[in-house]
């Protein structure tokens, strides 16, 4: 069963990172939150929010942008990249994406044999 994704990044958190170059990065993103929505063939929805780590420790000043720069599709892309390259991870979403569009589809009805909870007294018009 193939998914249609709708990826969203809902949340970074930031810090100060000296690089191996010494040099100080200010506001790089440190850790990111998001969510994945898979829409199935039927066009049934679920989702799995993650969380993920970054550390520009290892990049160069020249190739670091500055948090007020940085546009939602630059984090979805660090994201996807991690998350589209590593398949056991990646299966995993899809499963719980899917386990969460089955437990849509399970209903709690009430039983046959249970009493029908009482009715709003009738009141007489006069």
């Amino acid at each position: 069963m193939a998914f249609t994704y709708k990826w969203e990044i809902t949340g970074v958190k930031c810090t100060d990172v000296t690089n191996h170059e010494g040099t100080v990065l200010r506001n790089s993103v440190c850790q990111t939150y998001w969510k994945l929505t898979g829409t199935d063939e039927n066009g049934d929805e679920g989702f799995f929010s993650g969380a993920t780590p970054f550390c520009a420790k290892n990049c160069c000043e020249e190739d670091f942008c500055e948090f007020e720069s940085l546009a939602e599709a630059d984090v979805l892309g660090w994201v996807q990249n991690i998350v589209n390259n590593d398949q056991s991870y990646k299966e995993h979403i899809d499963a719980q994406i899917r386990k969460m569009i089955e437990n849509e589809k399970i209903v709690e009805p009430a039983m046959p044999w249970a009493p029908v909870p009482d009715e709003a007294p009738q009141t007489d018009p006069e």
